[in-house]
């Protein structure tokens, strides 16, 4: 399979786009509202960047980050070990849906979780936690780290990316005479869901119209690459259903006509990237 530099495609994949600000809340109000907008997508697969180029300007930004207190990451450990992995994504998906809307309303946070730590761990855990650690002063700390970031080489509004992505997910349809777009990923519990819900109402829409896919590698010295576009869905099975589940019977119903694909993450070749023919 022939790749092609970025120079070499076709750019019509990502002109015109724009975020689009809101969300639907469901992968079935996805299929009733976007049926018959020429919906399409776009996935880039990113290789982690070549370890000699990290201090290299030309590839990456240092930046000063305030990580979460020990507050918030006790919080969090508490919520797990209570609930245990899969228990919590489930509550954890529901809490998000509990709160997307309050959170683009009031948006007195820019994460989504803040809502959750306020309204739903602190209540429950919040008091053992300050028993367990009655330096109370050290837990809200402030903690730093130095974030060195990788430039993400794409056109506008795309060039920015949370790096805790393995793959970017780019849902595109027509709203009247511009472009509209959602992202989803695998960086956070809010992009696994936005991923998951879109994923799932773009394969119902598949089954009526195909919906074309293009696909790109965005290689380890920040160089995008297109790889091939395909006639009808075709995107990566990572995190599909993960905060954002279906029955295993509904599942298999949805995605009977999506071909999903496995990749070994920081290959360079693209032979390794495995297509399955049908979601088992």
């Amino acid at each position: 399979m022939k790749c092609l530099r970025h120079k070499d495609y076709s750019r019509d994949v990502f002109e015109g786009i724009k975020h689009a600000g809101f969300y639907f809340s469901n992968h079935r109000e996805i299929f009733r509202k976007l049926i018959g907008k020429r919906p399409y997508t776009i996935t880039i697969l990113i290789e982690n960047l070549d370890s000699m180029l990290w201090r290299k300007k030309d590839y990456c930004k240092q930046t000063r980050i305030e990580k979460p207190s020990r507050y918030t990451e006790l919080l969090y450990q508490a919520f797990y070990a209570d609930f245990g992995e899969r228990k919590a994504q489930e509550v954890y998906g529901g809490w998000l849906n509990k709160y997307r809307q309050i959170w683009l309303r009031e948006h007195k946070s820019d994460d989504i979780d803040d809502y959750i730590v306020w309204n739903e761990l602190e209540p429950r855990y919040k008091k053992n936690i300050f028993k367990r650690h009655p330096n109370h002063k050290e837990l809200f700390k402030p903690r730093y780290y130095i974030d060195t970031e990788r430039f993400y080489h794409l056109p506008l509004p795309f060039n920015k990316i949370d790096w805790r992505n393995s793959f970017d997910n780019i849902f595109v349809w027509q709203e009247n005479d511009k472009k509209l777009a959602v992202r989803g990923g695998s960086g956070s519990s809010w992009q696994r869901q936005i991923n998951s819900t879109y994923l799932y109402g773009y394969a119902l829409i598949n089954q009526h119209t195909p919906v074309p896919s293009s696909l790109f590698i965005y290689d380890r010295r920040n160089t995008l690459w297109f790889i091939k576009q395909f006639p009808s869905l075709c995107l990566p099975i990572f995190d599909v259903g993960s905060n954002y589940s279906l029955s295993a019977k509904e599942e298999r119903r949805v995605l009977n006509k999506v071909r999903l694909f496995e990749w070994e993450i920081n290959q360079e070749s693209i032979e390794k990237i495995s297509f399955i023919k049908k979601f088992l």
